[in-house]
């Protein structure tokens, strides 16, 4: 019985067997999952739309800014991201993260709409989220004075800060250009310190509030939580949040008014703006020790439920990157929280004070552990195959990992500091830094009438016969040097020679992995011993050979 190979014309010369640097360093074509990846690299101001191959399919140029931190590309067919600005820095304030401008463009990079959140008050920071109905959940700074934080209970006798930055959340209409909903996190305060002040009770006890004693890993600094993700569940109305400094991850209610976000009663839920679901580090609401903690500086947590179908392993559930699991080590990771469906409410575990589950449903990791490591930012999705895209973001690198553990695709971002770089360059750490990486498929809404002719490879002096995209086996393919593949099996290929020769196999890190004796005219090869995988495949007197996928 024939099988449907998959193969294609290939130039075969030195620069193949030599391993990328940067741009795609590893694809295999029978794991991958196809589709686009847009990228907003540091120390620059465009985001690149780049193709499997890492070739620029579209490119938003801008000047004089920055990522703060992050771009997507909606339904609508507009990029939206988030930028800070050389001529915000005399009127704002600012940490590590920070943004400030918010903009939607178009496909031609026409400005659409721009918001700016950036004052002596509040200041955009980190991720940004476009809802599905056209609106935008950005991340806030709001900067609290010291009479505001003693007023609050705040401990200034056992921590250095005199004032403190705290998260707060707005939806902005870009029709209206207004924000039609917010909730901050200081309305949702407890603490233990001080029973003449504020938000004064057992912090135990009221474990859906925020300690704003609770300092452990803001190591004094004023930007206390240090929020660095959001995503939106429209099927629950419900607000997901990683709070770095907290070591945890909550979860809110968007159904409220503004006025009920900044209580503890309306929505949904009935529990106002107070945390529906708080997980990885109960010693946050003194509910155990630094030995209970599950989450350790993580990044880009969000719910699985985009471009994966329902019937997914894992549709629906917690997916986030976990930066500082140990030393060198970084994992992503799923969890299933406990969803009461009568009650409408996430199980709480009341014997061991947390909220379930009590550990992750699965995890992964590249291969070679130490090149997923990164100890900030950083980017994890789930792709329609269910492989897993992720980017470790101070090596710049990010990767497909397909259901077996093993690398389905390999991308080193080829900006260093700021300048696209030639092939060959080896980036040293952090100087190809990026923050995150987003996957769409060929079929996203946003690409319906856009043409995704790609165009330069992102690095320059780039190896174009690395990685190209494949034909299938029908398709006639010009030999001009005397060696063609004529037919394909599963257990054996028929190639034509027009001489004596090798036939090479190699491969895909250019390996010399088989060789058979073909003679002059046609020569059935055993393939049976060739485990599944890619192969370029050339003959010994041959210039040009083929790509092979088994």
């Amino acid at each position: 019985m024939r099988v449907t190979y998959i193969y294609i014309l290939a130039h075969f010369c030195a620069s193949l067997f030599s391993q990328n640097t940067i741009g795609v360093i590893d694809i295999d074509n029978s794991s991958y999952q196809e589709g686009y990846y847009l990228i907003y690299p540091e120390n620059q101001s465009s985001v690149f739309l780049l193709n499997d191959c890492g070739r620029i399919v579209n490119e938003w140029q801008d000047t004089l800014s920055g990522p703060g931190k992050t771009a997507y590309f909606t339904e609508s067919g507009h990029l939206l991201k988030a930028k800070t600005s050389g001529f915000l820095y005399d009127n704002t304030f600012g940490a590590g993260g920070a943004g400030g401008v918010v903009e939607l463009r178009d496909w031609n990079n026409d400005l659409l709409w721009r918001y700016i959140a950036a004052d002596s008050v509040v200041r955009q920071h980190h991720d940004i989220h476009p809802m599905p109905n056209g609106n935008v959940l950005m991340i806030l700074w709001h900067k609290y004075s010291l009479t505001d934080i003693l007023n609050a209970g705040f401990d200034t006798s056992s921590y250095p800060q005199r004032e403190i930055w705290a998260d707060k959340i707005i939806e902005v209409d870009p029709q209206l250009d207004s924000i039609v909903w917010e909730w901050n996190s200081f309305d949702h305060l407890v603490q233990e310190f001080d029973p003449d002040k504020e938000n004064y009770g057992s912090v135990f006890e009221n474990y859906n509030r925020i300690d704003i004693n609770y300092q452990k890993y803001s190591f004094g600094r004023s930007d206390w939580l240090h929020s660095n993700s959001i995503d939106y569940n429209e099927e629950l109305d419900q607000i997901i949040l990683g709070v770095r400094n907290f070591q945890e991850l909550w979860i809110i209610d968007h159904s409220t008014s503004t006025e009920e976000a900044s209580s503890s009663t309306g929505g949904l839920y009935n529990k106002g703006g107070d945390l529906l679901y708080r997980w990885g580090n109960p010693e946050a609401y003194m509910s155990g020790d630094s030995l209970d903690r599950q989450l350790f500086f993580q990044h880009d947590v969000q719910w699985v439920n985009e471009f994966v179908d329902g019937n997914s392993h894992y549709y629906g559930n917690i997916l986030l990157y976990n930066n500082f699991v140990a030393q060198d080590l970084s994992l992503g990771h799923t969890l299933s929280p406990v969803w009461d469906m009568h009650d409408s409410i996430y199980v709480f575990d009341e014997l061991n004070h947390r909220y379930f589950p009590h550990t992750f449903s699965d995890t992964f990791s590249h291969p070679d552990t130490i090149k997923g490591f990164s100890t900030a930012a950083s980017s994890i999705q789930i792709l329609p195959n269910d492989n897993v895209l992720i980017c470790a973001a101070r090596q710049g690198r990010s990767f497909q990992i397909n259901p077996s553990g093993q690398i389905a695709w390999e991308y080193i971002t080829p900006i260093i500091n700021g300048v696209r770089a030639p092939q060959g360059t080896v980036p040293n750490i952090s100087t190809n830094f990026t923050f995150q990486i987003e996957y769409y498929p060929a079929t996203f809404l946003g690409f319906a009438d856009k043409e995704l002719n790609p165009g330069e490879f992102l690095e320059l002096e780039p190896n174009e016969e690395f990685c190209m995209l494949s034909a299938t086996v029908d398709q006639e393919l010009s030999i001009s040097d005397g060696l063609e593949i004529i037919e394909v099996f599963d257990d054996a290929i028929t190639v034509f020679s027009d001489q004596k020769q090798e036939l090479l196999f190699y491969s895909i890190m250019g390996q010399l992995v088989y060789e058979a004796n073909i003679d002059s005219g046609e020569t059935k090869v055993d393939i049976r011993n060739l485990s599944s995988g890619v192969y370029f495949i050339k003959g010994s007197q041959s210039q040009k050979g083929f790509k092979l996928f088994r």
